[in-house]
Protein backbone atom coordinates (compact mmCIF):
# COMPACT_ATOMS: atom_id res chain seq x y z
CA UNK A 1 0.00 0.00 0.00
CA UNK A 2 1.00 3.87 -0.96
CA UNK A 3 0.04 6.74 -0.12
CA UNK A 4 0.69 10.74 -0.36
CA UNK A 5 -0.40 12.97 0.99
CA UNK A 6 -0.98 17.36 0.04
CA UNK A 7 -2.20 19.75 2.16
CA UNK A 8 -3.01 23.46 1.99
CA UNK A 9 -3.47 25.94 4.27
CA UNK A 10 -4.45 29.91 4.05
CA UNK A 11 -4.99 31.68 7.43
CA UNK A 12 -4.75 35.04 8.64
CA UNK A 13 -1.47 36.94 9.70
CA UNK A 14 -2.61 38.46 13.03
CA UNK A 15 -0.22 41.26 14.94
CA UNK A 16 2.52 40.73 16.02
CA UNK A 17 3.74 38.14 13.45
CA UNK A 18 2.24 40.70 10.43
CA UNK A 19 5.79 42.56 10.83
CA UNK A 20 7.29 39.11 9.84
CA UNK A 21 8.25 38.63 5.96
CA UNK A 22 5.43 36.21 4.70
CA UNK A 23 7.91 34.06 3.03
CA UNK A 24 9.18 33.86 6.24
CA UNK A 25 6.16 32.17 8.41
CA UNK A 26 4.96 29.68 4.62
CA UNK A 27 8.82 28.62 4.72
CA UNK A 28 8.68 27.81 8.91
CA UNK A 29 4.33 26.59 8.65
CA UNK A 30 5.56 24.41 5.51
CA UNK A 31 8.28 23.01 7.52
CA UNK A 32 6.49 22.13 10.60
CA UNK A 33 3.40 21.03 8.83
CA UNK A 34 5.28 19.04 6.17
CA UNK A 35 7.39 17.22 9.15
CA UNK A 36 3.70 16.34 10.62
CA UNK A 37 2.54 14.94 7.64
CA UNK A 38 5.65 12.98 6.74
CA UNK A 39 5.79 10.84 9.98
CA UNK A 40 1.86 10.58 10.41
CA UNK A 41 1.35 9.15 7.27
CA UNK A 42 3.24 6.34 7.64
CA UNK A 43 1.48 5.38 10.43
CA UNK A 44 -1.60 5.82 9.22
CA UNK A 45 -0.84 4.04 6.04
CA UNK A 46 0.55 0.91 8.55
CA UNK A 47 -2.81 0.82 10.50
CA UNK A 48 -4.87 0.82 7.16
CA UNK A 49 -3.50 -1.80 5.59
CA UNK A 50 -3.76 -3.76 9.30
CA UNK A 51 -7.73 -2.68 8.96
CA UNK A 52 -7.76 -3.93 5.64
CA UNK A 53 -5.87 -7.33 5.93
CA UNK A 54 -8.51 -8.13 8.86
CA UNK A 55 -11.43 -6.60 7.13
CA UNK A 56 -10.75 -8.88 4.30
CA UNK A 57 -9.99 -12.30 6.25
CA UNK A 58 -12.72 -11.72 9.55
CA UNK A 59 -16.58 -12.00 7.59
CA UNK A 60 -17.20 -10.75 11.47
CA UNK A 61 -14.98 -7.66 11.63
CA UNK A 62 -16.65 -6.67 8.19
CA UNK A 63 -20.58 -7.28 9.23
CA UNK A 64 -18.65 -5.02 12.76
CA UNK A 65 -17.76 -2.23 10.52
CA UNK A 66 -20.89 -2.06 8.16
CA UNK A 67 -23.15 -1.73 10.94
CA UNK A 68 -20.97 0.68 12.49
CA UNK A 69 -21.56 2.62 9.16
CA UNK A 70 -24.99 3.04 8.87
CA UNK A 71 -26.43 5.82 9.37
CA UNK A 72 -28.66 6.31 12.74
CA UNK A 73 -32.19 6.89 12.14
Amino acid sequence: MVGSASIEVFCEVIPPFHLMPRSSLEAACNAVLGGLVRSLLPIFMRQLAADYKRWAADEGYRRERAARSKPMA
